[in-house]
């Protein structure tokens, strides 16, 4: 699929720090990308429907509430699209993976691991 014509990549966490290094890392090594960003549920919620996103990247700086309802809706809405979710602990890895997460990975583990990741769900090779 042509990057122009593809499925963006939705990141959902609080603005800061961590947001803002997702959208620069994924820029760095998939430059022409649509990277979207929002950090409240309910605008995560609405904007999943209406952009159809191939990627889900959901940051553990939301509430495990929160986290669990977007995998969850983004399972039952748009089942096609791959989720990320970068979590603290192994009981979050273990959680996420069992409602429908496509990788769960660990926050102090991410650079290899989530550049694979990402590639893997978008189509492309590392």
């Amino acid at each position: 699929m042509d990057m122009q014509t593809a499925k963006p990549i939705l990141i959902i966490a609080k603005p800061g720090l961590m947001r803002n290094s997702l959208v620069s890392y994924l820029r760095a090594f998939i430059p022409h990308q649509s990277i979207l960003v929002t950090g409240d549920l309910t605008k995560t919620l609405q904007m999943i429907k209406a952009t159809n996103p191939q990627l889900v990247l959901v940051d553990s700086d939301l509430t495990e509430h929160e986290m669990v309802s977007i995998i969850q809706h983004l399972r039952a809405e748009q089942p096609t699209a791959r989720t990320i979710a970068l979590v603290e602990s192994l009981e979050q890895q273990e959680l996420c993976l069992a409602i429908g997460a496509t990788h769960a990975l660990l926050k102090g583990f991410l650079d290899e691991q989530l550049q694979a990741a990402v590639l893997q769900s978008i189509g492309q090779t590392v």
